[in-house]
């Protein structure tokens, strides 16, 4: 079965995992199985995307039942019909993650571990940041990496400044073996990412914490 186990987080929320290497052939007959509509995809015409996609339909309908359907808010965040929960959905080479919150916004991203993220960590780092983060440290500048990622889609305000508006700290590891770090948006705003490894990918979850308490009891 390609749905893996979840990633259960301290402030509540699921990751649900799907590690996706089935054929388009083999994705359509599950959609069918489960009365699925893809009709609508029959124009999409890369085939990772499409699969993709149907990946996204099968998992929710999973977590939320036959009824759910995806949609989006003029802004792009997702949210499905059925159901009030926030939701953050990502994709990489052979992982499609949701993430699921009752309670509060949240964002997720995965990336597979590799060292390209090196050549490009001046573009999504600031001069602050750079200092901070070990240039050669693949796992803490993907953390860096995935965590603005997932923080963009937390915060989702137009024209935001992917590299200097989103201040990090150093990643750390903390009692739940996650490497965690402390984000700011402007003066008021405080956000914590955390990221798991498994299976030579990373996943990130971000979310925004109130206040000092909330940040020492992550």
């Amino acid at each position: 079965m390609p749905y893996i186990n979840d990633l259960i987080f301290n402030d509540g929320t699921v990751i649900h995992r799907w590690s996706s290497y089935e054929s388009l052939a083999d994705l359509h007959q599950m959609c069918n199985l489960r009365g699925i509509s893809v009709r609508d995809l029959v124009n999409v015409r890369s085939t990772r995307r499409k699969a993709e996609l149907m990946v996204e339909r099968i998992m929710l309908n999973i977590i939320f039942g036959q009824e759910a359907e995806l949609r989006h808010l003029p802004s792009g965040q997702p949210y499905v019909t059925t159901s009030d929960a926030y939701i953050s959905i990502t994709h990489t080479v052979g992982m499609v993650c949701i993430a699921v919150n009752e309670h509060h916004r949240v964002g997720v991203d995965v990336e597979n571990l590799n060292n390209r993220v090196l050549n490009v960590r001046t573009k999504f780092l600031s001069e602050r940041e750079q200092r901070l983060i070990d240039p050669e440290n693949v796992q803490y500048n993907l953390v860096a990496w995935t965590a603005k990622e997932a923080l963009y889609k937390v915060i989702d305000k137009p024209g935001m400044n992917f590299r200097d508006d989103l201040q990090i700290s150093n990643p750390n590891y903390t009692e739940d073996r996650m490497l965690t770090l402390t984000a700011h948006y402007g003066s008021d705003r405080t956000f914590i990412s955390k990221s798991a490894f498994f299976h030579g990918m990373i996943v990130t979850l971000a979310y925004e914490v109130d206040n000092e308490e909330d940040q020492n009891a992550i």
